[in-house]
């Protein structure tokens, strides 16, 4: 089952817009039970304001129109926490946490200033660090997990994801478009020889008939 909850806890319509509810996670209620869960949360922060699906974000009694999200994502994930401890039965429940999935935005991080982004990297970074660090949001991460009394078990695919500095969203967008221009093109040779067994056929038929 795949549940669309991009930021963890609830967003909810109100007279004043959606709001994203940071100390709410009604959600949890669907998500019991379960025999795997496995949550990824913090590529969808990163939204600016345009694309993100909110008007107001509510942190205890106070309704803000926009705030850090770095700050909101840590909100979020405490939130998140405190449902596992009190709400999963891990003795039956399987509970992981995919690792913080990095962008590649700037290429000073990956030492080529002027770089905007990943689109035209070929290779991966030698070693295993990364020249910049690792962002923010995994220490954030793993301070809250190392909080949580019930086993949580993290996928961290951070490090290796930042040293992959080719392999972002750009790199498998080019394999798709070339797949399928060789899917278009090999349609079209196969029409063609079609046409022409076809043709060869007709012709064959036309000197029997002589």
């Amino acid at each position: 089952m795949l549940f669309h909850s991009e930021y963890l806890v609830d967003t909810e319509v109100e007279k004043i817009g959606r709001v994203l509810k940071l100390e709410s996670i009604k959600n949890g209620n669907v998500w019991k039970n379960v025999d795997i869960l496995v949550f990824n949360s913090w590529h969808w922060w990163i939204r600016n304001v345009a694309k993100q699906p909110w008007d107001y974000i509510q942190t205890g009694n106070k309704i803000l129109k926009d705030m850090d999200h770095m700050v909101a994502f840590r909100e979020a994930l405490t939130t998140w926490a405190k449902w596992v401890d009190s709400d999963v039965d891990t003795t039956k429940t399987r509970v992981i946490f995919q690792g913080i999935s990095p962008n590649h935005y700037s290429g000073k991080n990956w030492k080529e200033p002027g770089v905007k982004n990943c689109s035209m990297e070929k290779q991966p970074i030698l070693g295993t660090t990364y020249p910049s660090g690792l962002p923010a949001a995994s220490y954030a991460l793993q301070d809250v997990l190392s909080r949580i009394k019930k086993p949580v078990h993290l996928v961290n695919i951070t490090t290796l994801s930042l040293v992959f500095v080719f392999m972002g969203g750009d790199f498998f967008w080019r394999i798709w478009m070339n797949l399928g221009k060789e899917g278009e093109e090999k349609e079209k040779r196969e029409g063609e020889e079609e046409k022409t067994e076809k043709k060869g056929k007709k012709v064959g038929e036309r000197r029997k008939r002589k």
